[in-house]
């Protein structure tokens, strides 16, 4: 399409008064922000002097029509802070669980070959003398079980180093979370005390008196409804924080809590934050219905003592402290032979939470996050021969007598 020069003028009048209707709002739009600061900055000039000093000296500023302290727009703040690291927590717990999974199919998928290895080896031991076709097979299925059980113990053995690793970034973004609500509500807490306080200060009450007849405003000496609902959302927030004080029983030889296994089976259980999985002996599971079967993974256990002991490693359906219950939890059922192992409350169930074991009160604090994103599964491993025995602690606390 061709223009000529009168639809060339068109269009550069119709430009121009765009342009000078553009400029007018914008103007408009100035003069209007222009005009409410002037309102403010006369409405702050119109308070008595000796008023705004009071509001000085308390730190007091007029904002619209609310007296204002500076914690209100500080815990404001801290919202953006705590939705990036709840953030951090979803994603970091989500990671853990992928790699729970990761590490039990590899956990399964070498069970199973070290099954048929052995069926195999039995095989192998019937073949009769000069069966040459049959040895050779045989012979050649087991050097190939060999080869993918070598390779699968390594595949466990680095995935079990990632899942340390989400066990410790899960833990530690956890923390993150709680001491952020914390100092929230600390902060919370300041302000709203500060606020009683100045409520009760008779001069500050005449000053208000004196500024809002001054300025026609209607401060009050209280909270703003910004920070009463900062507030609310604060309290929302530590709904997703659970924690409780489980009492804790001294024997003698440790300290120990009651346990509940799969809703039903009461057993006092040492407390134990070096153990990385639950551990029963084999008399007591077989009497709580959690006898191994010959199918499950065979072990060898380090204990805290040095001794090395022979279990199974099974799955509880539930194990239950306090009002925490976590599901799906890994557990070791020594030998038989180990008669004198005591049952262990391992990593595979504290792991799951910001714990501290307080000696001088006998209490066992737990702190749970519910991020929202998925309950928590049972997770850790018993520790391997050779392993130390205080090895894949979970990000806590412990606090002496000292």
């Amino acid at each position: 399409m061709r223009f000529g020069w009168p639809a060339v003028n068109a269009w550069i009048v119709l430009v121009v008064v765009c342009a000078a209707t553009t400029t007018a709002v914008v103007g408009k739009e100035k003069d209007s922000d222009d005009e409410a600061k002037g309102s403010a900055k006369s409405a702050a000039s119109a308070i008595p002097a000796e008023a705004k000093a009071a509001f000085d000296a308390a730190e007091l500023k007029v904002v619209g029509a609310n007296l204002t302290l500076p914690g209100e727009g500080e815990l404001n703040k801290m919202f953006t802070d705590i939705a990036k690291q709840k953030k951090a927590l979803v994603n970091a717990e989500r990671e853990l669980r992928n790699v729970e999974a990761e590490v039990e199919e590899l956990k399964v998928e070498l069970n199973a070959r070290k099954v048929r290895h052995v069926e195999l080896s039995a095989e192998l031991a019937q073949v009769r003398s000069g069966d040459t076709i049959s040895n050779n097979r045989i012979v050649g299925e087991l050097n190939a079980l060999s080869g993918q059980i070598d390779l699968g113990n390594q595949q466990k053995e680095k995935a079990t180093t990632r899942l340390k690793d989400a066990l410790s970034a899960a833990s530690e973004a956890r923390e993150k979370y709680i001491g952020q609500v914390l100092a929230m509500r600390t902060l919370a807490d300041g302000v709203t005390e500060k606020w009683t306080k100045l409520a009760a200060d008779d001069d500050l009450v005449k000053a208000v008196e004196s500024a809002n007849e001054a300025t026609g405003k209607k401060l009050k000496l209280s909270p703003s409804p910004s920070f009463i609902g900062a507030e609310k959302r604060l309290e929302a927030l530590e709904h997703t924080v659970l924690s409780e004080s489980i009492p804790l029983e001294d024997d003698g030889a440790g300290l120990s809590v009651a346990v509940t296994l799969n809703g039903k089976h009461h057993v006092d259980m040492a407390v134990d934050s070096g153990a990385t999985s639950v551990l029963l002996p084999f008399a007591m599971a077989k009497d709580f219905g959690l006898e191994p079967k010959s199918s499950d993974p065979k072990i060898t256990c380090v204990l805290a003592d040095g001794r090395e002991v022979d279990g199974q490693l099974i799955k509880i359906d539930s194990v239950r402290v306090g009002k925490f219950t976590v599901e799906n939890v890994e557990c070791v059922v020594l030998d038989p032979k180990a008669t004198k192992a005591m049952s262990l409350l391992g990593l595979s169930f504290l792991g799951n939470f910001t714990f501290a074991i307080d000696r001088q009160k006998s209490e066992l604090r737990m702190v749970k996050v519910d991020s929202g994103d998925a309950p928590a599964k049972g997770k850790g491993a018993a520790k391997p021969k050779g392993a130390k025995a205080k090895q894949g602690k979970a990000k806590r606390s412990e606090e002496t007598d000292s």
